[in-house]
Order: structure tokens, then sequence, then C-alpha cells
């Protein structure tokens, strides 16, 4: 018998060893928060049930987008790993210690920007982050000394560790441009928990400042009690803010969908309730006049033009479905399941032996879908294996693969990018990049271009050499005209498809984008936006109160999104003219 752990798919991982009290420094600290997470053989799904947290802040944490995990995150995530949560903590507190003065290298950089003409703008962004880790010393004089705004995100980024009431406390004393930046630059969720400490005077000086398409949707999180507060604080408020104002007309406190929006956007025609099970709306399916949606814990059909429920069917966890030839096929994890598309019916399931798994995708008559370190290969009629067995990766496959020209491209949380033979299952090419692989692949003729969690990646499809890369986090890019279009959670960029130069690019707004009869779309943050793909410019703007989940589906000449409600863990599917 053939020793799997020989082939090239296989290599050993070695685990470094756990000790929390070695632990001196944010790098040491997310080494060994991944190492437990190996240790465990966790999946991240599995991890964020055990540990009480959504799947972002497990990806965020292994992933190291957050630069340090708060307290109660830090505690949650180890004590689901079987760890004491006292060394964590303290190992948390050497950390924050040893950055309360300027370290030595930001010191030595801003002695460097000095001595080359820099001026002091670097020296005092230094301060600021410091004051900012810390939250201690005269944090507002010294962001109110803060010259080069072009380091707001950078102090932003640490400065949501503050908690709301520090942080309610801060934004008033600061140059008021200053925290309207600050607000910018933020989620909207956190910039509203900001607001609703601050006295109503000081909040309108303040939003009175904000860029209009960021103030718009943040009214909307601040609900109909602080808009109402703010309006009885100042009469000029809604001339200052026209057209952004956006106070919910339905009575609702944390907002809704009938709201007055920015640049004419079109009316909304409907929306469709899918329950508050899992509290968001994953990516939709489109086949023969129906939706398909799921909201984690429910499959939903609905009709695409009256918006009215064709079936529905609970599920004890559902990705996002894929329909193909009158068939629906989505993923719990343990099963694959074909449903008929009509009438929801059972067709077949298949046990996949998985506790996660990605969305499915069909191509050629066969359903391809990843789990925990597999790719499996099904014929879409009769549920049997395509390939002998399912191909083994390393780690988990979590984005869905992309099938095309006979081939099969996807990545996983390996930090391997792979080509397979679509028919046998053998892998054709792969190579390792420097980052995990989160979202899925596009496959053009000439070009796969693939987003890991650090930069976009243009990949000769043949041999896997790659062309061109551009630095970033990413979703999915779309494809049209020569040009590839990304979007990330603060920016959207247009780049040629060639070369990877940078045609144009949009900051403070995101999303994963798509292109329909010459409009690019993208939402992000419950902000939907139709854009002139050659410029960046808008065409409109939408402002939904809610958070939009991934791209929109464009067809049927209308664009349907799925929004979510965080504070009643509720979400809707909408349509709108598009």
């Amino acid at each position: 018998m053939v020793d799997p752990t020989q082939s090239e798919q296989w290599r050993v991982v070695k685990i470094p060893p756990i000790n929390p009290h070695q632990i001196e420094s944010a790098e040491q600290l997310h080494e060994q928060l991944v190492a437990l997470f190996h240790q465990g053989n966790w999946s991240q799904h599995r991890l964020a049930d055990a540990a009480g947290l959504s799947k972002a802040t497990v990806n965020a944490i292994l992933t190291r987008t957050t630069h340090l995990p708060r307290k109660g995150t830090l505690v949650a995530f180890v004590t689901a790993c079987g760890q004491e949560s006292g060394p964590w903590l303290a190992a948390r507190g050497r950390i924050q210690a040893s950055t309360s003065a300027i370290p030595s290298g930001a010191a030595s950089r801003s002695r460097r920007a000095r001595a080359n003409g820099g001026g002091d703008s670097e020296y005092l962004a230094g301060l600021a982050i410091s004051a900012v880790q810390s939250l201690r010393g005269d944090l507002p004089r010294t962001l109110d000394l803060l010259a080069d705004q072009a380091h707001i995100r950078s102090i932003t980024s640490l400065m949501v560790d503050a908690d709301a009431d520090e942080a309610a406390a801060i934004l008033p004393t600061l140059n008021p441009r200053i925290a309207a930046h600050l607000l910018g630059s933020v989620e909207m969720h956190t910039a509203a928990v900001w607001v609703g400490g601050i006295p109503a005077p000081e909040a309108i000086l303040i939003l009175s400042l904000m860029d209009g398409n960021k103030l718009a949707p943040l009214l909307v999180y601040l609900g109909r009690r602080k808009a109402q507060e703010l309006k009885e604080a100042a009469q000029a408020l809604p001339a200052m803010f026209s057209p952004f104002v956006m106070v919910p007309e339905n009575g609702r406190e944390d907002g809704g969908l009938n709201s007055r929006r920015i640049g004419g956007p079109p009316d909304i025609e409907w929306t469709f309730p899918l329950g508050s099970g899992g509290g968001y709306a994953s990516f939709l399916a489109v086949a023969e006049g129906t939706i398909y949606v799921s909201d984690a814990t429910c499959l939903w059909a609905v009709d695409a033009a009256s918006g009215e429920r064709r079936w529905n069917r609970a599920l004890s966890y559902a990705s996002a479905p894929a329909a193909n030839d009158g068939l629906l096929f989505v993923g719990d994890g343990r099963h694959l399941y074909a449903f008929d598309a009509a009438d929801g019916g059972e067709v077949w399931r298949l046990a996949t032996e998985n506790s996660d798994c990605s969305p499915p995708t069909v191509a050629e008559g066969v359903v391809y879908i990843g789990g925990d370190a597999s790719l499996w290969a099904v014929h879409a009629r009769t549920g049997q294996l395509h390939w002998p067995e399912p191909y083994r990766a390393l780690d988990t496959v979590r984005a869905a693969p992309a099938a095309a020209f006979g081939r099969v491209y996807f990545g996983s949380y390996d930090h391997r990018f792979r080509a397979l033979d679509a028919a046998t299952g053998r892998q054709v090419w792969s190579f390792e990049a420097d980052g995990a692989w989160l979202h899925s692949p596009l496959v053009t003729e000439g070009a796969i271009y693939a987003p890991n969690n650090r930069r976009l990646y243009a990949i000769n499809p043949e041999s896997g050499a790659t062309r061109w890369t551009y630095e970033g986090w990413w979703w999915t890019p779309a494809f049209a005209e020569k040009f590839v279009y990304v979007g990330g959670t603060d920016r959207i960029v247009a780049l040629d498809a060639s070369s990877g130069r940078e045609c144009w690019r949009r900051e403070g707004v995101g999303g994963a984008p798509i292109i329909s009869d010459g409009t690019l779309y993208a939402a992000q943050g419950g902000v939907l936006r139709a854009m002139d793909p050659a410029t960046g410019r808008d065409y409109w703007v939408s402002h939904l109160s809610g958070h939009t989940w991934w791209k929109p589906v464009i067809t049927l000449g209308r664009v349907y999104v799925g929004v979510s409600y965080s504070p009643r863990n509720e979400s809707v599917l909408l349509a709108m003219q598009s």
C-alpha cells in the first residue's frame, strides 16, 4: 500500500510548542494561536461555534487581520482550545506594555524621515500610534498635532481597541475634522457606537464634517432615536446634511429599508424576510425565475419577480447554494445534498466526512465541493463519486472551486493553490503562496485571477506560473473588457488584466464587484452602488439600513442582494430594478 504521507499532496505541518509564558510580541501571540488551532484539528466553523465567536472573528485572528485580539475574544478562543486564560491574558498585557512607548524601529524611522526632509508628520504619527496603543497619555493633544492625515487609517486600526466610553470621551476633544476622519475610517457599527455616547451638540459638529457617502449609512446605524436627538439639538441639521440624511421612516429604531437615498437609485420592488436563524444571507443562486439563498440554517426558494416564497427547507447548517439543470446543491459540512429545484424535494445526499464545507460548484454534470482538507467531485444526477476518492489537501478548502477548460482550480488554508484534472482528480500543478486562500478564483480564457489574504494573483492556467500580483486583501474579482476589478473592505480598484497596472481606485468604498450590462456593482456595509467601470464614478448609491453580505446578483432586469440586521440577528432578501 502506498503511504499517503509520501505523496506530493501531503507534507508534515510542524506545530510549535504551546507556551504562552514566552510570548513577548503580537507576532508570537499570533503564531501560538495558530498553533492551538492546528493542534486541536479545528476548522474555523467548529472553533467559532465552540468559542461563541463569529467565523469572521476567528478568521481575523488566524490570518492576523486584527493586530491584537480583544480580551474577551482571546479568552473565548483559548478556552475553547482547552487552555487556561490567565497566561494568555498576561501575554497580551506584556504586549500592550511593550508598545506604550514608541518602538525603537518607529523612532528610528521618524529620525530618518526628518533627516531626509520628511518633517515632523511621521514623528507625530509615531507618537499618536503609541498613544493609541496604550490608551494613556495626552491622546487628544497628540492626535490634534497630527498634520498628515494619511496616517489616520493606521491610527484608527489601533483605536478600535478603545471601549465605547473611552472613544466617546476622546472624540469630542479632538480637532473635529480629525474626529470626522476617524469615524469615516472605521466600520459603521463601530462609528455608531462611538457617536452614540457623544452629546448631540458635539456630535453634530463632527458629523457635519464627514464625507456624505459615509455619513448617510452612519445615521441609519445610529437609529431613529439618536437621529431624532440630533435633529432636536440643531434645527439646521436636515439642511446641513441634505441630501445625505437618512432617518428611518418605518418606525424601527434600528433602521429599515424605507429610507431616502442619494443619487436617485431605483426603488426597492420587494423584500423577503429570511428569518432569524443565521443572521446573514448567503451568495445567491438564480435559475428558472427563482432566487435560491440560505441564511445558515435554512434554504429558501423565492420567486424572482414577486418575492413570494416557493419553498424552504431547514438544515443544521446551509452553505451557499448552486443551481444547475433542475437541481439545487448545498452542503451542511457533513453532507452534500441535491434537491429538486422546483419543490425542494431531496433527490440524493452524500456523506462527506466534513465539519465545514465550501459552497458547491457545478460544471459539466459534476458537483465540486471543498471541506476539511479535501475536495470532492460528485456526479450531479446520481450523487456517486466522480473521482475514485476525494482529493486530499493539508487544510480546509473553504472557498468554492472554479471548474473550466477541463480543470478544477482552488486554494486552501494550507497556502497552496492547485489545478486538478477534472476527469481524474489528479494534480496538474500547484504552488505555495504566503497566505491562505479564502475566496474563489475567477477563471478566464487567458488567466486565473485568484485572491488570498495578502494579494491578488494573475496565474497562467497551463503552467501555474505567476504573471503578476497586486497587494491587498480582496474578494473574488470581476473581469470585463481587458480589465480586472477587485474590491476589499475599504476600496475598489480597476487593474489592467495583462499587466496588473492600476487604472483607477475608489477609497472608502468596498465589496466584491460584479459586472452586468456595462455597469459595475458592489455591496458593502449596507451600501449598494452602481458604478461606471471606466472611471469608478457612481451612477447611483443605495443605503440599506443593515449589512450587505457578499456580492449582489444581477439578472432579469433586477439587482438582488441579501441584507442582515445585526441587533436582531435577522436577514432579508431584496430586489430593485437594475
